[in-house]
């Protein structure tokens, strides 16, 4: 589409034509000839496109205050007559100027009054019609006065850009299929072949969603591809489940940050504030920290037959005292674990670190909501997580889906944080295990009372455990798809040679 409508260009087309090769004192004044777009008026080159006293032609202004764009006063025009330069009889305002004798009419000379319509006037309208006017988006006056929509393009469509074309028919409404996608005339590519809400009412061409929930975490894409936040829920936040959802505001500890809820205390990217990058890519209690190696210690018992010395209680002293601190400082997740299976839990820890020498302190984390802001390894050196027995059914996969979405484990095991999660095979904490990634177990087998092997003495958990023997109440294997590594042991097992299903498995976290 030309940048000016066809009916605006020929005021000043005609204006080209008639400029006299005059040797002109004044602008636009090309090799004694005036250039293009101005005309000789009385001996001067003017630009009849812009001068507001010679709008579209000499002697043609425009009222006081009131621009000459294109040839065309924009506003109306002072109305005063045209001076025909052909000898023509002046033109009335507001009519078409007669031709006098010997000479041209007004219309079609250099001059002529304002609401003349011999095709070379801007005035919006086709010739003999000053009806004709904005706004030029339908079929009868599609981009411009002039231009009509008809078979095969009977149908007037934006280009995007500000301009209108005649086009093929659209289909009918709605306009929220990737064939007809906003309007009628924009389809979906194979890049963006997805049409969704664009979070105003309109439709557009929107990615594939084929990512995982968690890397959908903008207000342009949040919990999925086509989810847009905007007012009144313009925030995109972390939900319970793993995923994105749209709020009003952020809750606690989250805050906003453009547009997204992020938690300072442990987002590297927005850690202390929005916008302060981490690099060590750790962020703890609002604070960028160093990485060294981590360890995650999982263990098919629930630590519910406390003795002194014996094998369990090793592999506890091994786990929970691995950090050089002393006193070692614990957080405990107690949420849905009972009173008195935690007591047992701590006198079995009491007794490793008595056979030791060793101290700890022991703080409950009573609501896993509460990690994010807790969890610190300025602030503590091991988080051991006690078999949550009481927990309503699916409630453990979410919480570790959770905190998996906010890298809680994560960020503690980088910066060389000791997690200790245990199983009495009764609960759903493999489904919690593999919700946060510790570790992929598919399921639990109780093996209470059978033998069991230290298959790895010389692992850090494997140091001075007796082998073999036999599994303490409430003892069980795990389940998993995940091989043996330099970096994932299966401390202890069921069996002497071969595989074996691991009781105890030891990750090393390295930075």
């Amino acid at each position: 589409m030309s940048p000016f409508p066809r009916k605006r260009l020929a005021p000043w087309l005609v204006l080209f034509g008639l400029a006299f090769p005059a040797a002109c004192g004044s602008s636009g004044v090309v090799g004694g000839d005036c250039a293009a777009s101005y005309v000789e008026c009385n001996g001067r080159c003017v630009d009849a496109l812009t001068d507001p006293a010679n709008c579209g032609g000499c002697g043609r202004a425009c009222e006081p205050g009131v621009s000459c764009q294109n040839a065309e006063c924009v506003g109306s025009l002072d109305g005063g007559a045209g001076t025909s330069s052909t000898g023509g009889n002046a033109g009335a305002a507001g009519t078409p100027a007669e031709a006098g004798a010997g000479g041209a009419s007004a219309a079609s000379g250099n001059g002529g009054a304002a609401g003349d319509d011999a095709g070379m006037l801007s005035d919006a309208g086709p010739d003999g019609d000053a009806s004709c006017g904005p706004p030029y988006d339908r079929p009868e006056a599609c981009g411009d006065c002039m231009t009509q929509c008809a078979a095969p393009t009977p149908s007037c469509a934006s280009d995007g850009m500000g301009n209108f074309h005649c086009v093929k028919q659209c289909e009918a409404p709605p306009f929220d299929r990737p064939e007809a996608c906003g309007d009628c005339t924009t389809k979906c590519s194979a890049d963006k072949p997805i049409c969704a809400p664009d979070g105003s009412g309109g439709f557009a061409c929107r990615p594939q969603c084929d990512q995982p929930p968690s890397s959908y975490d903008t207000p342009e894409m949040c919990g999925d591809c086509l989810t847009q936040c905007v007012a009144p829920t313009p925030n995109c936040s972390p939900d319970d489940v793993g995923s994105f959802h749209c709020v009003l505001n952020c809750t606690a500890p989250l805050k906003a940050c453009s547009g997204k809820c992020v938690d300072f205390n442990i987002d590297a990217d927005n850690c202390g504030s929005c916008g302060h990058v981490c690099p060590s890519g750790i962020c703890q209690s609002a604070t960028c920290v160093g990485a060294n190696v981590g360890h995650v210690v999982l263990a098919c018992m629930d630590y519910q037959t406390p003795v002194k010395n014996s094998a369990q209680t090793v592999l506890m002293g091994n786990a929970v005292l691995l950090p050089i601190r002393n006193p070692v400082r614990i957080l405990a997740y107690a949420e849905f674990a009972p009173a008195a299976a935690r007591a047992k839990v701590d006198q079995d820890i009491g007794f490793a670190a008595a056979a030791r020498g060793r101290s700890f302190t022991l703080t409950t984390l009573g609501s896993y909501s509460n990690a994010t802001a807790t969890l610190s390894i300025a602030d503590y050196d091991v988080f051991l997580i006690y078999d949550q027995t009481s927990a309503p059914a699916g409630k453990l996969a979410d919480v570790g889906a959770a905190w998996q979405a906010n890298s809680v484990l994560d960020s503690f095991a980088a910066a060389g944080g000791v997690i200790v999660g245990l199983s009495g095979g009764s609960s759903e904490m493999d489904q919690f295990f593999s919700a946060s990634q510790l570790l992929d177990v598919s399921a639990e087998t109780v093996v209470s009372g059978s033998t069991l092997y230290n298959r790895a003495p010389g692992d850090a958990m494997g140091i001075n455990v007796i082998s073999p023997f036999f599994a303490p109440a409430s003892s069980c294997t795990f389940t998993t798809s995940v091989p043996q590594d330099q970096a994932t042991i299966f401390v202890v097992s069921d069996a002497q040679t071969g595989a074996g299903a691991p009781v105890v498995v030891h990750r090393v976290i390295a930075p």
